[in-house]
């Protein structure tokens, strides 16, 4: 390459590059919905919005839901709130997630159908104070900004240094472990992911068939569609 890719701060940064150079582009596809990067921006300033009203900087909130378009609006919400993502898998066992929902101690968790059972189990009695049941037939929609123009991305955006992920690991003792993961970290990843395959602006389309509460989907699909 000519020269190296360029390093956004954070997500957020890059989600806001996305929404003002293409705003008219499709950002997301998922079970015949469909998002413009301008949307995608409004949905996730709402979402973070309210999510500040529920807890502080660097504060976390569990994420355990399937692949949907609500689920990649709550990813950049959480990182624009200045809040720490804990993305879960959604089919875990009961003791597998309050292994970790006792471990991170949310503020808040957002949830779908999949793991309802369980999870409204475990806040209640972990006492995590905010439920956020999103999809089905009684869940919220967390795409419902996307025609609010006032719902913008909050500002100040994340510090680079502040954490933006709590990813958990299977390590080598079969319990999980919590990792630490920088918004800095998340950026010159995709960059060096970048440096090594790069992409054509507006020509290539990401297909994504990992779960999203999985690392490399998020950085490497999610993520990377928007880089």
């Amino acid at each position: 390459m000519d020269r190296l890719p360029f390093v956004h701060d954070t997500v957020v940064h890059m989600l806001a590059d996305a929404g003002a150079h293409a705003g008219n582009a499709t950002a997301l596809t998922c079970g015949g919905e469909s998002m413009s990067y301008a949307e995608l921006v409004r949905c996730a300033g709402g979402f973070a919005a309210e999510l500040q009203m529920l807890g502080g900087p660097g504060d976390r909130v569990a994420l355990i839901c399937g692949n949907s378009n609500d689920m990649a609006v709550a990813m950049f919400a959480v990182h624009a709130a200045g809040m720490q993502e804990v993305p879960v898998n959604p089919i875990y066992t009961r003791r597998e997630l309050q292994i970790i929902l006792r471990d991170a101690v949310p503020v808040a968790v957002v949830f779908d159908e999949t793991a309802a059972v369980f999870v409204e189990e475990l806040a209640e009695e972990l006492n995590i104070r905010h439920r956020i049941k999103v999809g089905g037939d009684d869940g919220r929609r967390l795409t419902g900004w996307r025609d609010d123009e006032m719902a913008t991305l909050p500002d100040p955006f994340p510090d680079p240094g502040s954490f933006a992920t709590l990813q958990y690991t299977g390590g080598t003792t079969g319990l999980p472990k919590g990792v630490n993961i920088t918004h800095r970290q998340l950026s010159v990843n995709l960059s060096q992911r970048e440096a090594a395959w790069p992409t054509r602006k507006d020509q290539e389309i990401v297909l994504c068939v990992m779960p999203l509460f999985h690392v490399f989907a998020s950085s490497m699909c999610l993520h990377l569609a928007v880089y």
